[in-house]
C-alpha cells in the first residue's frame, strides 16, 4: 500500500479527539530541507511543520513563529514500525541527531503549538508525511519524473521561483544563504488549504537572489 493511503487510512482510524484551542497562529508552513549530505538522487525532506503568525502593517508583513507552547501533551517515542518507515523516508533528521530526538524536538518547539488541528505527537508527524507525500516537491527539485532543476547547477533565482508558483499555484517562500538553497516553506491556513505566503520576505540574510542552487555531496 502506498505511504499516502496508508497515513490516510491511520488518520481515519484515529480521528482528533482533544478539543480545539486557540493557539495565536495564522499559518502553519510546511518546511521542506535540502538534505545537502546524502546523494543527489535523494528526495527533499521535512523539517518541520511551524505554526506562525503576522507581525506588522500591511504590505510589510512578516512571519513570526509561535513556538513552545507548555499547555501540548507529551511526545510518544512509541511508534509502530509502518509509521517509523514512512517517518524515515520523508522526514529524517540530516543534522546527525537521532531521527527520535529531532521529532521529539519538533514537536515540543513547533508542534505543541498546533493542538487544535493536530493534538498528539503522532498525529503531527502522519500529516507532516501525508502533505510531503502531496508536495511531491522531489518532482520539481532533481529527483522525481520531469524534474526541473538540478543539484550542484545554478539557475536564476526568478526562474526557479516562477517555476515553483506555476506547479503549486500559490507564493511560496524560498531561502538561501551565500546562493545556496536552504529550503521552501508551504503555507496553509484553517483545515490545510494551500494559500500563498503573501508578499512576506525570508527573514534578513536568506532572500534567494541572482544565481543560486542546492548543493548535494
Amino acid at each position: 500500500m502506498e505511504i499516502i493511503y496508508f497515513l490516510a487510512f491511520i488518520l481515519f482510524l484515529f480521528p482528533a479527539t482533544v478539543p480545539a484551542q486557540t493557539k495565536g497562529y495564522e499559518y502553519i508552513m510546511l518546511v521542506l530541507q535540502n538534505p545537502f549530505n546524502r546523494n543527489g538522487t535523494s528526495p527533499w525532506t521535512i523539517h518541520g511543520l511551524w505554526a506562525e503568525r503576522l507581525q506588522g502593517p500591511s504590505p510589510n508583513y512578516k512571519f513570526v513563529p509561535v513556538n513552545n507552547c507548555p499547555s501540548a501533551p507529551p511526545f510518544n517515542r512509541e511508534i509502530n514500525s509502518d509509521i517509523q518507515a514512512a517517518l524515515i523516508k520523508a522526514w529524517p533528521s540530516i543534522m546527525g541527531k537521532p531521527n527520535l530526538k529531532f521529532w521529539e524536538h519538533e514537536w515540543g518547539k513547533h508542534g505543541s503549538c498546533t493542538t487544535d488541528l493536530l493534538p498528539t505527537s503522532n498525529d503531527y508527524l502522519l500529516k507532516g508525511v501525508y502533505l510531503w507525500e502531496q508536495i511531491k516537491f522531489h518532482d520539481l527539485m532533481g529527483v522525481g519524473p520531469g524534474a526541473q532543476f538540478m543539484p550542484n547547477t545554478q539557475y536564476d533565482a526568478n526562474t526557479v521561483m516562477a517555476a515553483i508558483t506555476s506547479k503549486y499555484k500559490v507564493k511560496t517562500m524560498l531561502t538561501c544563504q551565500g546562493g545556496e538553497i536552504l529550503d521552501v516553506r508551504f503555507c496553509y491556513l484553517g483545515p490545510w488549504v494551500l494559500v500563498d505566503c503573501l508578499d512576506t520576505q525570508p527573514p534578513p540574510g536568506t532572500v534567494c537572489t541572482g544565481l543560486i542552487y542546492y548543493p548535494r555531496i
